[in-house]
Formats: C-alpha cells, structure tokens, sequence
C-alpha cells in the first residue's frame, strides 16, 4: 500500500515538473514575440525618421546645389530613400 502510494507521489511530481516546463516554455514564446513586435515597431519609426531626414536633405541639395552634380547628388538620395520605403 505504501509503495503504490509512493509509486502515485512520484507520477504526480513528475507531471507537475512538466506542467511547469510547458508554463516555462510558453512564457518564453510569448516574451520573444512581443520583444520582436517591439523591435519592428522600432525600426519602423527609425526608418521613417531616416527616410523624413533624407528627403529633407534631398529637397535642400537640390536648391543648393546645381548642374550635372546636384543631380548625381539627388540621385543618390532618391536611391537611398527608395532603399528606406522599402525596408
């Protein structure tokens, strides 16, 4: 009698440390989720500030600078601004 009841004591905290290894693991997904939510919720503003920062600098090139440069530098911007839409 005591040997099956100490045959069920171990089956009940062996199923207990898998329950708590499941909790442990879904915790874990879900922190990495939400840590990469916020990670592209970041780079998202970043590359819209970049992108703003660049047009600026674009639109004021273009009235500074004149000829074959300006628009080899106008150029470039618009490259690099096309390469922040699309990030």
């Amino acid at each position: 009698m005591i040997v099956l009841e100490e045959k069920n004591w171990e089956d009940y905290q062996k199923e207990i440390q898998k329950i708590s290894a499941r909790a442990l693991g879904i915790a874990m997904t879900q922190d990495k989720v939400t840590k990469c939510k916020k990670a592209k919720q970041a780079a998202e503003v970043e590359a819209s500030t970049a992108k703003k920062a660049v047009s600026s600098a674009t639109t004021g090139l273009e009235k500074a600078v004149k000829g074959r440069f300006g628009k080899k530098v106008t150029a470039a911007f618009s490259k690099k601004s096309r390469m922040l839409v699309s990030f």
